[in-house]
């Protein structure tokens, strides 16, 4: 474990650039390395808020030591000034007595903040396939997140990338700087036995189906459909916060008519704990997406697996031959025939076993090992001077870049694209 003053000596705090709701975001791989840093150092989650009455304050998360939720203007890549958001997060730093950050971009859609903030380097965190995935690839705004993934990985110092399909991704793209693969990983500090919290009453599992996750786009709806027909004893549950647009809505509204479904939207990671361990089979119903079996890790399935629950995914690569608790499946017929004897009252494998074959994927060895490399790295100080070019969006580029996909479609439907975008960017 690293010494506190390895990081005190350079860095006075880490400031997290965060896309979402931070507060309301389920555990990720982001939960768990601010869980690290607040060890050591000041933290400063940058919250965007639409709340005039929230904007430039500074709020505790009570979930850590040393971390706090600064609450900016909203972050609008494409209709916002990114020169006005740094000058406020760095202003607002200043006024807080910091003067050497080191700046976690957590989403490429931020780079051009990140060119403009001061005093400190950059680590770009590639949790996604950015370049490549279809959920962005069919969006007006592609052109500008590629641009902007592209310019995070070549001068950004450090760029970690969360799978090997990642990593192959970003080297056929562009010349990467610094670029350290970690995936996502587990923490037998939250999913152990000892860290299990007794008496929570979220549900009836018994003979219980269970997703813990955000519910977007990469939902497979129609494969949730089949499960909850073909398993009407079952109940399914599914975790999350909803993120969907409006043809998946009303997917969503049709499976939660099915009287074995049930939503929480929200979790804690003792609930989960409970959850997991309480329920049969784990699944993560995934569109099957080339780019998701190429570059996907969810971070769910190690947790899952860490409290001895076996899961039924669909296709990725990162998670084939991981552990016998994990089943891939090839289409909706694989995936509902594992899911009738995947069961825990079934799971014949050595449970010993399997949290060994996790271990590489431990969160307390793989986060302190990125951070010596992020250490080690040579800063230099006016780092914000340093960087020459930017990722600029533009409607022209982004309706060109998008053509073909929508030629059969018809340019209105570019322009209610379009307009849906900033309708939901104000």
């Amino acid at each position: 474990m690293l010494a506190s003053q390895q990081i005190d000596r350079q860095y006075d705090v880490v400031v997290i650039l965060h896309p979402g709701n931070w507060l309301d975001e389920l555990t990720s791989n982001r939960w768990h390395y601010i869980r690290f840093f607040d060890q050591f150092v000041d933290v400063i989650v940058i919250q965007p808020t639409n709340d005039k009455t929230l904007r430039g304050t500074l709020r505790r998360d009570v979930r850590f030591t040393r971390t706090k939720i600064l609450y900016t203007q909203s972050i609008r890549p494409v209709v916002d000034s990114s020169k006005k958001t740094a000058r406020d997060i760095s202003k607002n730093l200043t006024a807080l007595g910091y003067r050497h950050p080191i700046y976690w971009l957590s989403t490429p859609l931020f780079w051009n903040v990140a060119c403009g903030l001061k005093n400190g380097p950059v680590v770009f965190h590639a949790t996604e396939d950015y370049l490549r995935l279809s959920e962005y690839n069919i969006h007006p705004a592609s052109s500008f997140i590629r641009k902007c993934t592209r310019a995070a990985a070549e001068q950004s110092q450090v760029t970690l990338s969360v799978s090997s399909g990642v990593t192959q991704s970003l080297n056929r793209s562009t010349t990467v700087r610094n670029l350290v693969q970690s995936s996502n990983g587990f923490s037998e500090n939250d999913y152990g036995e000892r860290s299990l919290v007794q008496l929570i009453d979220l549900s009836v599992c018994a003979n219980s189906i269970v997703y813990c996750g955000n519910i977007n786009q990469r939902i497979d709806f129609l494969l949730l459909q089949k499960i909850a027909t073909h398993f009407p004893e079952r109940t399914l549950i599914l975790v999350g916060p909803v993120h969907l647009n409006a043809a998946d809505e009303c997917s969503w509204r049709s499976i939660l008519g099915y009287l074995n479904v049930r939503h929480i939207n929200r979790c804690t990671v003792p609930e989960m704990n409970w959850l997991y361990r309480n329920s049969e089979t784990g699944i993560i119903p995934y569109l099957h997406d080339p780019v998701i079996v190429e570059s996907g890790f969810p971070l769910k399935a190690l947790e899952m697996v860490g409290t001895g629950l076996p899961i039924v995914t669909t296709r990725m690569k990162s998670l084939e031959r991981i552990s016998p608790f994990i089943r891939t499946s090839e289409n909706h017929s694989d995936f509902i025939q594992i899911l009738e004897t995947h069961t825990r009252i079934n799971q014949q494998q050595d449970f010993a076993k399997s949290i060994s074959d996790l271990s590489k994927f431990s969160y307390e060895i793989e986060i302190p090992r990125i951070w010596r490399v992020v250490l080690g790295s040579t800063f230099r100080t006016n780092f914000a001077v340093e960087i020459k070019k930017r990722a600029r969006f533009s409607i022209i580029s982004c309706l060109l870049d998008t053509r073909k996909q929508y030629k059969s479609k018809g340019f209105a439907s570019v322009a209610n694209v379009i307009l849906g975008l900033f309708a939901r960017s104000s």
